[in-house]
């Protein structure tokens, strides 16, 4: 089945929408949106099911997401009518100072690249404070499946891309991964009886507390993780194999609510999460389109694919050069995020002509209401380092809408290719995300490495709020292709009325201008893959205003995006899932 034009009425889909009125979930597996949609048939709401996603994500797509993974998480209360975000990302140990990675020569991949593991915090707090069930009712789609579940063929050709690309190396990964001396085939059962047991120990201990009530039970199994069993197991290990967690970083380890960041577009409001993600990014782009009237460009023109492609670059250069983590230095994302500043981004745009430069760097700081200092905002010259080597990064995607309207989006990401350990005999596979710092401040003064700091990472929940009402929950892996993918798709839904489906199916492109996260790669000036079934005009319009082309298979752009609706007039919720990865959804 192919597309065969760029009219926003697409001939069909590989898939169909996925509606219901009690609840729909997408994720990146089958049997993590089966985990969500059993919760909310049990009675649970999004925050519940999602929270269950997180944890079956863990165990069922280990090679994206592990226990001891990054989830920043955005919830939508449709009580309190507010967007709330938890910062699911983890913090650099102590020891983890600019000084040491420069003697490192570097991050290097391994025990001594991973925060401390935000997950498990993540998913307590969004329980506590917005859910209904409890720790050992979301936990046990995971528990279960953590016994045994058999192997589905995505995964399997994940792994065994790992083992061509001799991934499969470090010892207590070779343990977890080949319990018979090879990777399981496909069908074949899978089980993880160390994490298994972790999960357990969470489950009893809440079961102890439960007499306090359901939030102090909550906490105990917040304390047990951080404070108690497992983090001694924990360091236990990174103290025995050179790694950097001590027990004081557990101790000081907390996961905060904060507002989410937010801009309006299309009679839309859309929030993302804060200056340690790219989040902003996006809201910068859609502040940037506002002067643009992309219906009478058309779906897909050149013209109309050459403005998102400029405006991309401009958003990503400044996520390069201003974000970071906030609770450590002034970040601009007032001034970012203006429209005033918008308008002058949107003066670099040349209709006729791509911009080559090596960079396209604004100046947020104008437009901040309280100025920052000289020492805060710093000059920044037009070079880049990365203190890391590249590596796969992996990531995965939670949306969840129910009856009532409250979203829950979140993506989950982490242990990065399998080259972090499993933490002694707790089952848990660590992130990598301290490879997302940067050694050179006058590049980025935000996002040096720091102790007790968080990465700016790439990972980009998002929410949109339609006429103050609940519209949308979506989200994507892909790295420095997220927001460019999720970009397109908004697009395909508020301007040119796509269902959820049609939109994550529709063809994407990405451009390569801008400076990788979290590896040593450059940019790649001017370069614009699009997948093969966008019209030879567009793509000819786009080679004559100096776009550097390729052409690469119809479904070959390495994101998979989940897109969950709601109709707050009808109460109908529709779900989309991405064909390009094994993306699922679920209604009823």
């Amino acid at each position: 089945m192919m597309f065969l034009n760029s009219s926003t009425s697409l001939p069909n889909t590989f898939r169909p929408v996925i509606r219901g009125i009690h609840g729909v979930v997408a994720s990146g597996h089958p049997l993590t949106s089966v985990a969500g949609f059993r919760v909310l048939q049990q009675g649970g709401n999004a925050v519940d099911a999602a929270m269950a996603m997180l944890l079956a994500a863990s165990v069922v797509e280990n090679e994206h997401f592990g226990f001891g993974g990054q989830s920043p998480i955005l919830i939508y209360s449709a009580n309190s009518g507010e967007v709330t975000a938890v910062n699911g990302i983890g913090t650099a140990p102590k020891l983890a100072t600019l000084e040491f990675f420069l003697d490192q020569g570097g991050i290097p991949h391994g025990i001594k690249s991973g925060t401390i593991p935000p997950m498990p915090g993540a998913v307590i707090t969004a329980l506590e404070h917005f859910g209904s069930k409890t720790f050992t009712e979301v936990a046990q789609p995971a528990i279960t499946y953590a016994d045994g579940f058999p192997l589905g063929e995505y995964s399997h050709r994940t792994y065994k891309r790992y083992e061509k690309s001799g991934e499969i190396v470090e010892p207590t990964i070779i343990k977890l991964m080949k319990p018979n001396g090879r990777l399981p085939d496909p069908g074949e059962i899978f089980s993880q009886p160390d994490l298994a047991q972790t999960l357990r120990t969470l489950v009893d201990v809440e079961r102890f507390n439960l007499h306090k009530g359901r939030n102090p039970a909550l906490i105990a199994v917040q304390n047990e993780f951080y404070r108690g069993s497992i983090a001694r197991e924990i360091v236990r290990f990174h103290e025995e194999h050179g790694g950097l967690h001590r027990m004081e970083d557990y101790d000081n380890f907390t996961t905060k609510l904060v507002p989410a960041l937010s801009t309006n577009y299309a009679g839309c409001h859309i929030y993302k999460h804060g200056s340690w993600t790219q989040g902003p990014a996006l809201l910068e782009m859609l502040n940037i389109l506002e002067g643009y009237d992309l219906k009478s460009m058309g779906h897909n023109s050149a013209d109309y694919i050459h403005v998102l492609v400029e405006i991309i670059k401009i958003a990503l250069a400044d996520r390069d050069h201003h974000l970071g983590d906030s609770d450590f230095s002034a970040v601009p994302i007032e001034g970012l995020l203006s429209k005033e500043y918008a308008l002058e981004c949107r003066g670099q745009i040349n209709m006729e002509e791509a911009n080559l430069a090596h960079y396209l760097q604004g100046d947020p700081y104008l437009y901040q209401k309280q100025k920052l200092t000289i020492k805060e905002r710093e000059e920044l010259p037009l070079d880049f380092k990365s203190i890391y080597d590249e590596g796969v990064l992996g990531t995965t995607c939670i949306n969840v809408v129910d009856s009532l309207g409250n979203m829950v989006s979140a993506t989950p990401s982490g242990p990065n290719g399998w080259k972090t350990p499993v933490m002694g005999n707790t089952g848990i596979l660590m992130n990598a995300r301290l490879g997302q710092f940067i050694f050179d401040k006058s590049v980025n003064p935000h996002n040096v490495v720091e102790p007790g700091k968080r990465p700016r990472t790439t990972l980009s929940p998002t929410i949109v709020l339609k006429n103050g009402k609940p519209f949308m929950a979506l989200s994507t892996p892909g790295t420095d292709l997220q927001e460019q993918s999720l970009l397109q798709v908004l697009l395909n839904i508020l301007i040119f009325d796509m269902n959820p489906q049609e939109a994550v199916e529709a063809p994407r492109f990405e451009t390569l201008h801008m400076f990788a996260s979290g590896t040593t790669s450059l940019i790649e000036e001017g370069a614009v893959k699009l997948e093969g079934r966008f019209p030879e005009e567009s793509i000819e319009g786009l080679k004559n205003r100096g776009h550097k082309t390729t052409v690469v298979g119809d479904y070959a752009n390495n994101t998979g995006v989940t897109v969950v609706m709601f109709n707050p007039q009808t109460g109908s919720i529709a779900g989309g899932a991405d064909v390009r990865r094994d993306r699922y959804a679920i209604g009823w």
